[in-house]
């Protein structure tokens, strides 16, 4: 019994080459199936870092609306020594100006820097 063989060889297994692309090689793998369970932990990051961000944005605004710094006093017009400067004469004589000069106390200038 002669079998028509191309080659001329004898069609014993030991005379084929390994081909992995074979029906009777390859392993059927069973259908792969997407994890549900592996989306879960970005999902809970992705959660905790919004909310984190969104506490963090209520703090601020609430902070800044809670502000309790004092505001600026006003400047007081009626300050002594300021109006004994002001009141200077309009003369440009030297008399006038040594007086107004010798008039002006410069003592307390400072008293209202507190250190």
């Amino acid at each position: 019994m002669e079998t028509n063989n191309p080659t001329g060889n004898n069609p014993d297994k030991s005379s084929y080459s390994y081909n992995p692309n074979s029906p009777e090689t390859t392993n059927p793998m069973p259908p792969q199936t997407p994890d549900s369970n592996g989306k879960v932990g970005p999902l809970i990051g992705t959660i905790i870092v919004i909310l984190v961000l969104v506490i963090g944005a209520i703090y601020y605004f609430v902070s800044l609306r809670n502000d309790d710094t004092q505001p600026i006093a006003p400047y007081d017009d009626t300050d002594g020594t300021l109006l004994n400067i002001e009141t200077q004469s309009q003369s440009d004589e030297l008399d006038a100006i040594e007086n107004d000069v010798n008039a002006t106390n410069m003592n307390d200038i400072d008293a209202d820097i507190a250190l």
